[in-house]
């Protein structure tokens, strides 16, 4: 994989009814100190007011599915649209602090072909049933590609935008597309690492 260079990244925030959260999210990759970022929202047919809030920036380009097509189609969409090779997906509802972006973007630039943030605490697994079918399949998933996997569908990645999108077609439109990729860069023999 080719080392990045400069400090270029799009950032890739798939968004439905996020009117009380993307704000923030959009404030926080604002702040950052990078050369050049690029913001894309990819709206999913949102019924609420998420786009309105999206055009009170002026550097935010605003994707907007025709329907409600997924998850994982609104972040192909994204990536499709992406200027900058390097490319950070993060979910628009405010969950993953934007403090550890740097600690990613270091690991990243080291050579990893995807970085994932972690999540852990205590809100990961809010129910019982969450915390078992996260557990089932976690040991699915492990078994099949015979490695231990922290966090195998987290929404908070950095990945070569020109190599995920060799494997779109592989890829799910829907919530399983971060599980999928996972999968695929495990089963490619890729480089993955974790940050809490």
């Amino acid at each position: 994989m080719e080392l990045p260079t400069l400090n270029k990244y799009s950032f890739i925030i798939p968004v439905y009814n996020e009117e009380d959260s993307i704000k923030k999210v959009i404030d926080e990759i604002n702040s950052l100190d990078l050369a050049e970022k690029e913001i894309i929202v990819v709206d999913d047919h949102s019924t609420d007011e998420s786009v309105k809030v999206c055009r009170n920036f002026d550097n935010v380009k605003i994707i907007q599915n025709l329907m409600n097509f997924g998850y994982g189609y609104s972040l192909k969409a994204g990536i499709k649209h992406a200027q900058n090779d390097h490319v950070v997906i993060i979910d628009g509802d405010g969950s993953y602090p934007m403090k550890n972006f740097n600690e990613m973007r270091e690991n990243y630039e080291k050579g990893f072909d995807m970085v994932i943030g972690r999540r852990i605490g205590k809100n990961l697994n809010k129910t019982l049933i969450k915390a078992m079918l996260r557990s089932i399949l976690k040991f699915i998933v492990e078994f099949s590609v015979g490695n231990k996997i922290p966090d195998i569908n987290s929404g908070f990645r950095i990945f070569n935008r020109k190599d995920v999108i060799k494997y779109f077609d592989q890829l799910c439109d829907t919530f399983s597309f971060s599980t999928s990729i996972t999968l695929i860069y495990n089963f490619n023999k890729k480089s993955i690492k974790y940050i809490d």
